[in-house]
C-alpha cells in the first residue's frame, strides 16, 4: 500500500499550456502543491522527482528510479521557507540537506548548491511544472500519461493532472501483454512508460475505494506506447 500512494503522488506528467492572464508578482504566487520533474541520471534511465509542499510549511520529496538494473524509491521529509523576496523556496530535509528553487508563475527550477540555475544540457529537465487538480470524466476520450504495472495493480497519471487511476484490462485490447511486450528483457516492476489511449471511464466502484486514486479506467484502443525517455516525456 505504501508504495502504491508513493506511485500516485510521485507518477504524473509536464504536458501544461499558458493561460493567457495578466502578470503576477512572484510574491503574489502560490506556492503550495504538487510538482514534478524528469531529472537526468548517470545511471539510470532517468529520476521522477515529486514535491509536494504543503501549507503547514512542510513538504515531502519522492525520487523514484527507473531504467537501471532494479527500479528503487528514495523518500525525504522536512520543512520548507521562501526568501523575503518570494523569488526562492528552500526545501531542509529532517537530515538537514537543502535544495533551492527559483519561483517562477506556474513552476519551479531546481538550483545547484550553490543557488545557481543549472547550465547544461539537460537544464530543462530541472523545471517541476505545477500540477493541475481538476477532475474531469474521461469517457470515450483520449488521453496521455505514465503507465506502469506492478505484480498486483496498474496505474495510470495524466500528463499535467494530479489525478491517478487504477486500470482495469480489456481482453480485446491486452494492455497488459502489449506493456510487458515493450519492456522484453527489461522488465522490472512499476517500470514507466508513456501511454496514449482511448479509456473508458469506470469511476469510483465502491465506498472504500482507495482515497489516492481517481477513479478506473478500461482501455479502449491503444494510440501509443513507449519507452519513458526525456524526449518522450510527456511530449504533444
Amino acid at each position: 500500500m505504501k508504495k502504491s500512494i508513493l506511485l500516485a503522488s510521485i507518477l504524473t506528467a509536464m504536458c501544461l499550456t499558458a493561460c493567457g492572464e495578466k502578470e503576477v508578482s512572484v510574491k503574489d504566487v502560490q506556492v503550495e502543491g504538487q510538482y514534478l520533474s524528469l531529472l537526468p541520471c548517470a545511471s539510470c534511465g532517468g529520476i521522477l522527482e515529486g514535491v509536494v509542499l504543503q501549507k503547514d510549511k512542510k513538504f515531502q520529496q519522492a525520487s523514484f528510479y527507473f531504467g537501471g538494473k532494479e527500479n528503487s524509491y528514495v523518500t525525504e521529509f522536512g520543512t520548507f521557507e521562501r526568501t523575503e523576496d518570494g523569488s526562492r523556496v528552500i526545501l531542509t530535509t529532517d537530515k538537514g540537506q537543502k535544495t533551492q528553487f527559483l519561483v517562477e508563475k506556474d513552476h519551479l527550477v531546481m538550483l545547484d548548491v550553490e543557488g545557481q540555475k543549472i547550465d547544461s544540457e539537460f537544464a530543462d529537465m530541472y523545471v517541476f511544472q505545477k500540477l493541475r487538480t481538476d477532475q474531469e470524466n474521461l469517457e470515450g476520450k483520449t488521453v496521455k500519461g505514465v503507465f506502469l504495472k506492478g505484480a498486483k495493480e496498474a496505474v495510470f497519471q495524466l500528463c499535467g493532472k494530479t489525478n491517478t487511476y487504477i486500470v482495469e484490462d480489456s481482453e480485446t485490447v491486452n494492455l497488459f501483454s502489449q506493456y510487458k511486450d515493450l519492456l522484453g528483457n527489461t522488465e522490472a516492476p512499476y517500470t514507466p512508460v508513456m501511454l496514449e489511449v482511448e479509456v473508458s471511464d469506470l469511476g469510483k466502484p465502491a465506498d472504500n475505494f482507495p482515497a489516492q486514486y481517481s477513479g478506473v479506467l478500461r482501455p479502449l484502443s491503444i494510440k501509443s506506447m513507449e519507452l519513458l525517455m526525456p524526449e518522450t516525456y510527456c511530449k504533444k
